[in-house]
């Protein structure tokens, strides 16, 4: 991909950290994916502590929009000359299923369809997760490496670490909506768990990918379809889902 838009030069690929022979000098509770996961991305950020260029790390299962160097590039100009500034920018995140975050990026979804304008949305606040493809700013490589820096004790996945430090207002976050890149569909096994994923991580992996700015919708909703089909709601549950769906549909009028 990156070949073909002739960006294939500021790319290199980093040999991730094998957590299963770090652990031995590691002690915690992560699993050995999720504490390769660690540290790669430090030892990462470490061989760019000069601040020299921002950082854009991608992870093997990431998918990129056509064009996406550039995208890349002319999004980090829009979010530079943010006033409150900014530490990391994701090009795409997992999201809990909740309703306000939903409209949020919805409503960037539709702009987006309707006039070419992508969202920058601030991270503090929503439940978000993955590392799949996120800019470092090189103004703040130093400071994200002091909060992070051996976090891996902590026993929390990197991503959940990062959600932490943005809630607290330690490290701002910022996603576009749609999102740039995606994850891959193919990737039901993960370098992290080491294990097929379930149907909720399948459900959610869906739901996730829907928010990518080149998302099939009628692809992803037949898939969604065939996953949730044995999935069953009854009383309250079922009431919220038909309301909800009657919101969201063109038969729902403002009062």
């Amino acid at each position: 991909m990156f070949a073909r838009d002739g960006s294939i030069a500021n790319y290199k690929r980093f040999p991730a950290i094998d957590g299963k022979l770090a652990a031995a000098t590691h002690s915690t509770k992560l699993n050995p994916g999720n504490l390769g996961c660690w540290l790669s991305h430090l030892a990462i950020l470490k061989s760019h502590a000069d601040g020299a260029t921002h950082v854009h790390t991608l992870e093997d299962d990431a998918v990129f929009a056509p064009g996406i160097a550039q995208m890349i590039d002319r999004a980090i100009e829009v979010i530079d000359a943010a006033p409150e500034g900014w530490d990391i920018m994701f090009t795409e995140c997992a999201l809990s299923i909740e309703t306000e975050t939903y409209l949020r990026f919805h409503n960037c979804f539709k702009q987006f369809k309707e006039k070419g304008y992508l969202g920058l949305i601030p991270l503090n606040g929503i439940k978000f997760g993955g590392t799949s493809s996120l800019v470092f700013n090189r103004s703040s490589i130093g400071k994200i490496l002091g909060r992070l820096n051996d976090g891996w004790s902590q026993n929390l996945p990197i991503d959940l670490f990062i959600r932490r430090e943005v809630d607290q207002n330690q490290l701002k976050a910022y996603v576009w909506a749609p999102f740039l890149t995606s994850v891959s569909p193919a990737s039901d096994v993960s370098d992290i768990s080491g294990a097929a994923s379930d149907q909720t991580h399948r459900v959610m992996d869906i739901f996730r990918r829907a928010f990518y700015c080149q998302a099939n919708h009628d692809e992803l909703l037949a898939q969604m379809k065939h996953e949730a089909r044995d999935a069953a709601t009854a009383g309250l549950s079922a009431l919220y889902i038909e309301a909800m769906r009657f919101v969201l549909s063109d038969k729902f009028k403002q009062y």
